[in-house]
């Protein structure tokens, strides 16, 4: 009789091991990665314009660009598909959707102080310097009648200098133009197109968009002129949901691992066709 009390004692106390080495050994959910896994499918917000060469769309209506390319790759190793929401007018705009929950990422976003008030930011996949698009007439007007050399010459224009509505550069063309008058444009385009035109001195942009403007318009080196403040950095980032630490930690993880840390030429080289 004693002899059955031990042998039942003892595999109570096995059973009752086994069970904590079961537990001990389950994976607590990460809500948020939790969330995408279920409907398996990750939002991410872009523009509802192409901006090339991060992101352009076919004649048929298909995505491509190397941004693309990094999201749909990152989406594959997390498990889920890619799914992209283009109802933002500017990047200003893809930061609202992204904080409200509207969608998981936004591609293609400038990191911040004033935005990582409002959403998580990955570490940066691309670094670029901030350029300027300088019409060489209202160049002359200023006074500069050969290259650009310095920001500071321009420090005390009064000209109009244009950005994208909603861009991230607007503090640095307050800092760097203070009497200057700052007009905002909806689209890339239209930007670009009144810089040509001459009614403006100068579009800031970034090395990357401004190079690829002047590498698929030959033609307009007659009337612009580039010049790249690299003393100013774009810094290039994810912008995540503030509900998703976990989302956030799994893509800065993914970012270590596979050394992404892209600038101009790499994407320009993408843009190429490895060329």
């Amino acid at each position: 009789m004693r002899q059955a009390i031990r042998l039942t004692v003892i595999w109570s106390l096995i059973a009752l091991a086994a069970a904590e080495n079961s537990r001990s050994e389950e994976r607590l959910p990460f809500s948020d990665l939790q969330r995408l896994f279920a409907r398996n499918k990750l939002v991410v917000a872009i523009l509802n314009y192409d901006y090339p060469p991060l992101f352009t769309t076919s004649e048929t209506g298909q995505l491509s660009g190397s941004d693309i390319s990094l999201v749909e790759n990152l989406a594959r190793e997390l498990g889920v598909a890619v799914a992209f929401d283009r109802q933002a007018k500017s990047f200003d705009e893809i930061i609202d959707r992204v904080s409200q929950g509207k969608a998981d990422l936004g591609l293609a976003t400038t990191l911040t102080l004033s935005r990582a008030k409002h959403v998580l930011f990955s570490k940066p996949y691309m670094t670029l310097n901030i350029a300027l698009l300088l019409n060489r007439v209202k160049l002359l007007e200023a006074g500069i009648r050969s290259k650009l050399k310095d920001i500071q010459q321009l420090r005390h224009t009064s000209q109009k200098i244009g950005l994208l509505a909603g861009s991230a550069y607007l503090d640095y063309a307050r800092q760097s133009f203070p009497k200057a008058e700052l007009k905002e444009y909806a689209t890339l385009p239209e930007l670009l197109a009144a810089t040509e035109q001459g009614e403006l001195l100068a579009a800031v942009r970034n090395d990357l968009t401004a190079q690829l403007y002047l590498h698929r318009h030959p033609a307009s080196i007659v009337r612009l002129q580039l010049f790249v403040d690299r003393a100013a950095k774009d810094y290039v980032a994810f912008s995540i949901r503030p509900d998703s630490p976990h989302l956030l930690s799994w893509i800065n993880t993914y970012l270590f691992v596979h050394q992404i840390n892209l600038d101009d030429r790499d994407v320009m080289k993408h843009y190429r066709g490895g060329k």
